[in-house]
């Protein structure tokens, strides 16, 4: 886990002078064995640092860990690089750290976790709440993304065929509920329906029988009834129907486009 070079000795010497010193200042605690590695929160195995000598002591740690030991140092190091904190003044422009974090993101490249990885990562996140804030810069953040055609393809075949919970189609019912489009969005969907092909897209009876129920009482139709004309369909006000008829309009719809 550990190898015995130069850096181990760097890394070592400054925890022996930590120990004995008793300096006011600003100090962050430090895990001598790291709690990733079997480490423990007995006071015989921590040591305040500088956070100066906080972020050199994680560097250190990766330059004489291998493994899968180096793996967990190089996370924790890019944890301690990417840590805004008030009393951290130093800029990180070193060319060691450089290196180290070109490591990590190699590192992360088609990395595969474990299931019980995977599992505990999933319960971390289950429930979580995130602000309004958060929320918006993630948005920001995958503002005009692209993805290419195999991540697409890949998407589709993982969500083909999968089952929602009641539960869940609850939920986006719920968070949909009331939802405005922007104008962008309506000329979009507007487009897809004109170019898409007839019979491409087919719904179920339930579907359809879901659709039924809530038009049920929607305010566009209520109180008109459906005529048709030069094979166009018409909503007219119940009053003036008799009016229509005698102009030539049917009575029903016709499976064509709606004015």
């Amino acid at each position: 886990m550990f190898i015995d070079n130069k850096y181990k000795s760097w890394h070592d010497s400054i925890i022996a002078k930590a120990k004995v010193r008793n300096k006011k200042a600003i100090y962050e605690k430090h895990h001598i064995m790291p709690k990733c590695l079997g480490g423990n929160n007995e006071k015989s195995n921590i040591v305040k640092l500088t956070p100066k000598e906080h972020y050199i002591v994680h560097m250190l740690l990766c330059k004489f860990t291998f493994g899968y030991a180096k793996h967990k140092m190089l996370f924790a190091f890019n944890a301690m690089s990417s840590l805004i904190r008030k009393n951290r003044t130093y800029k990180l422009n070193s060319r060691i750290a450089e290196v180290l974090k070109l490591d990590f993101r190699k590192l992360l490249i088609g990395r595969k976790f474990k299931k019980e990885t995977l599992l505990k990562m999933s319960k971390i996140r289950k429930g979580r709440k995130l602000s309004e804030e958060h929320k918006k810069k993630i948005g920001l953040a995958g503002l005009g993304r692209k993805f290419s055609s195999e991540s697409i393809a890949k998407r589709v075949s993982k969500l083909k065929g999968k089952k929602r919970s009641q539960e869940f189609k609850n939920l986006i019912s719920q968070k949909n509920k009331g939802k405005k489009r922007t104008p962008e969005q309506l000329i979009k969907l507007r487009a897809i329906f004109k170019t898409r092909k007839k019979g491409l897209f087919k719904l179920s009876e339930e579907h359809k029988r879901k659709i039924g129920l809530a038009s049920i009482g929607r305010q566009t139709t209520l109180g008109t009834k459906a005529l048709n004309k030069d094979g166009r369909n018409y909503f007219i006000k119940t009053s003036q129907v008799d009016k229509y008829l005698q102009m030539g309009y049917k009575l029903g719809m016709i499976n064509r486009r709606v004015a």
